[in-house]
């Protein structure tokens, strides 16, 4: 694992995040921006980071490929897309609420020349189905939250797969490929990894 954190030059992301958040600057801005970005949206918010060895975990439990194209609902600082697009070679785009996270993102993925895209909105107003890799945190996501996020799971177009943390999705056609129990920043938390089932021969697709 350390060999192809420089090989792979994961180390360059790291540097460029830690210049823009070190010293716990990350969860100080999601604090003053927060209240403008969540209001009334019934996802809750709770700043944490996906370690690297949780990443490359989730990422083999979703059979992750090069040709996918992954969708981070609540990306953060961009760190999972920008690490996904080098471990993997996929195109990633991150879908994040507080502006400062989209804004240097950007930056960084420009300057490194990642395949990653970064947009500032609601997660629910994201379609979901142009992807077909998806990694979303529901952790914190009150009843009317998770609501929403099952709802929204049938969208996805049929052999998406859609990783999810803490709750499992729920809705027609998905069907459970891996569970796994990891490590984040704030504790351990169950993975979940769903496929939306191809509709039988002869039959009608959404």
């Amino acid at each position: 694992m350390i060999s192809s954190y420089f090989r792979k030059n994961l180390w360059r992301t790291d540097l460029a995040l830690a210049w823009h958040y070190g010293l716990g600057q990350a969860f100080k801005i999601s604090l003053r921006q927060r209240p403008r970005a969540i209001r009334g949206e019934g996802v809750g918010f709770t700043y944490g980071e996906t370690p690297l060895t949780a990443m490359r975990r989730i990422l083999a439990l979703a059979q992750a490929r090069p040709d996918d194209t992954f969708l981070e609902l609540g990306a953060g600082t961009g760190r999972f897309c920008m690490m996904a697009t080098r471990l993997v070679g996929l195109e990633a785009t991150g879908v994040e609420q507080i502006p400062t996270f989209v804004d240097n993102a950007r930056r960084i993925a420009a300057r490194q020349r990642l395949a990653c895209r970064f947009v500032q909105g609601d997660l629910f107003a994201q379609s979901w189905s142009e992807h077909s890799l998806l990694y979303i945190t529901p952790t914190t996501f009150t009843d009317s939250g998770l609501a929403r996020f099952h709802d929204k799971c049938s969208e996805l177009r049929p052999g998406a797969r859609l990783i999810s943390l803490t709750h499992p999705p729920q809705a027609p056609g998905l069907v459970s490929v891996a569970m796994d129990v990891l490590d984040f920043s704030w504790g351990p938390a169950t993975v979940f990894v769903h496929r939306m089932a191809t509709p039988a021969r002869g039959t009608l697709s959404r």
